[in-house]
């Protein structure tokens, strides 16, 4: 009864973050828009932007990951819901499934780490040390209600983890090939190391086999019929996502990064103070001078159960095209990674090293949140509060175009479409526009504007009266300056070229007003 109780206070304490995340999050990439909020708009409601990955001629996407989110959107609809109240309803959905995927880690984390006097001669606290970090880290604020496959796998995971620990390998095994067939199949990497335990250590490759095939194939078969009514054509986007990134390898064309990227996102999401939790473990660890052979046995245990941490970001770290959502299946690992270095710390140096790292930790991720809230809300913001300007119209973008949250949060009537900016890559085309041309290569596809002249009611553009901060050119005008458009709405969206690194990042009262400067979010009206 205690266990169970103490799981639904740490459920409520997750859910309670995760809701904030649902109602305040940004969303942080425009794939999340284009390739999963958009599609799945298609799917309620008729319309949406398509991009080339859902072209029948390539059917890279999976379709049944979409419908697992259309149960609170098709409620809310039959209730009489706006498409508004739907998209909060789905990210809720996230919530709950992320919460509750915390809770259940927790759960085995307890019973499998906190309990083995191996480990430690008093009461442990890798449990509330792993809660603590995830539940708090600015990292799981984002990804915990993003729908993205990558999000998907991160969920997955913390089941995977539970259950590995909990030695139900079947489950385990399930878990990744859910988050492989269902959501992102490069999050079968997440499982080398469990199929190296369950094969080498547990020598039992025929149970390996078995319940890979087993998941494998109920999962595949779903997939497989989703997929194939949906593209016209018997079809695979597991396979077919595999095969365009092995045999195309085209994902530079979506640009490359260094190395220091991931380290900078990690630095942010899991704030300045996770490499040093990390090192300050290892260091304890070394020093101890623990040797019995069963402490030994276990510490080998926690390295195997740590080693997706390892093997997920050498993958990565390897690659030229790098996304901050990338990360997102490793965080479970690296959440028990730093649990288990603060019980080392806590082990050598007393308990008062807990309350007092884990504070910190929250206030460096609540200073995260809060700065990158404050200095990018307008570009949601602005989508709620045309419902209050005037007749519904079509809303053009032109270098906004990224910005664009979702036609969930289109009022009724409303439309958008795209004119020509200085970008020159490959824009959505229209589920409803049938032939439309799609490539591999990102090339423009000119076929997608409309005529800012003749076609557009209503444009969100970013402007600013300082000359160095937005440049304006021939075709991104300051189109308010040219007389043919009223202003509706100005919001501030912060410029990251003219603002201090550091105050940028992490929110500081008084700090982050003074040395952070702002462009104009705005929201206009043709003049007719």
């Amino acid at each position: 009864f205690s266990m169970l109780l103490s799981n639904w206070l740490i459920f409520r304490l997750c859910l309670t973050v995760r809701t904030a995340s649902a109602l305040w999050n940004i969303i942080h990439d425009c794939d999340e828009t284009y390739n999963y909020w958009e599609p799945l708009h298609h799917l309620l409601h008729g319309s949406g932007f398509q991009t080339w990955e859902y072209s029948p001629q390539y059917a890279l996407r999976s379709y049944l990951y979409l419908w697992l989110y259309s149960p609170p959107a098709i409620l809310i609809s039959w209730l009489g819901g706006s498409k508004v109240t739907q998209f909060y309803a789905i990210r809720f959905w996230m919530a709950v499934w992320t919460a509750t995927a915390e809770t259940v880690a927790f759960g085995a984390v307890k019973q499998r780490l906190d309990k083995n006097k191996s480990l430690s001669k008093s009461l442990s606290v890798y449990s509330l040390a792993f809660v603590a970090f995830s539940a708090t880290s600015a990292g799981l604020f984002v990804s915990g209600t993003a729908f993205l496959p990558s999000s998907f796998a991160m969920q997955l995971a913390y089941a995977c983890l539970a259950a590995w620990l909990t030695d139900r390998y079947a489950l385990a095994v399930a878990c990744i090939a859910a988050m492989a067939i269902v959501g992102w199949p490069f999050a079968a990497a997440i499982g080398l190391p469990l199929a190296v335990d369950l094969i080498a250590l547990k020598r039992k490759p025929g149970l390996f086999v078995a319940y890979s095939a087993a998941s494998g194939l109920s999962l595949a078969i779903p997939v497989a019929l989703a997929d194939t009514l949906a593209y016209g054509r018997p079809t695979l986007s597991p396979i077919n996502l595999l095969s365009y990134n092995v045999l195309n390898s085209g994902s530079h064309l979506y640009g490359t990064s260094p190395l220091s990227y991931y380290l900078m996102n990690y630095a942010l999401n899991f704030t300045p103070l996770m490499p040093l939790i990390l090192i300050a473990g290892l260091l304890a660890a070394l020093v101890s001078q623990s040797a019995s052979r069963q402490d030994r046995q276990l510490r080998w245990k926690l390295l195997l159960w740590l080693s997706p941490l390892l093997l997920w970001n050498a993958i990565f770290f390897l690659q030229a095209h790098k996304e901050e959502r990338f990360l997102y299946p490793c965080y479970p690992f690296l959440c028990l990674a730093l649990a288990v270095a603060l019980e080392t710390i806590r082990h050598r140096l007393g308990s008062w090293t807990v309350p007092c790292i884990i504070a910190a930790f929250a206030a460096f991720s609540l200073s995260r949140v809060l700065a990158t809230t404050l200095a990018y809300q307008s570009h949601v913001t602005i989508y709620h509060r045309l419902a209050g300007h005037g007749p519904a119209g079509r809303l053009c973008l032109g270098k906004e175009w990224h910005r664009f949250p979702s036609a969930f949060l289109l009022p009724h009537g409303w439309s958008v479409g795209f004119v020509r900016s200085e970008f020159r890559g490959q824009l959505p085309g229209r589920f409803a526009l049938a032939d439309q041309p799609f490539n591999l290569d990102n090339r423009e596809e000119t076929a997608r504007y409309l005529n800012v002249t003749s076609d557009c009611d209503y444009l969100i553009d970013k402007r600013s009266n300082e000359l160095d901060f937005v440049r304006y050119t021939e075709l991104e005008p300051d189109y308010l300056a040219t007389g043919d458009w009223q202003l509706l709405e100005d919001l501030p969206i912060l410029e990251p070229d003219k603002s201090h690194r550091l105050f940028r990042a992490f929110y500081l009262p008084w700090l982050f007003e003074r040395s952070v400067r702002f462009s104009s979010y705005v929201l206009l009206r043709r003049v007719t």
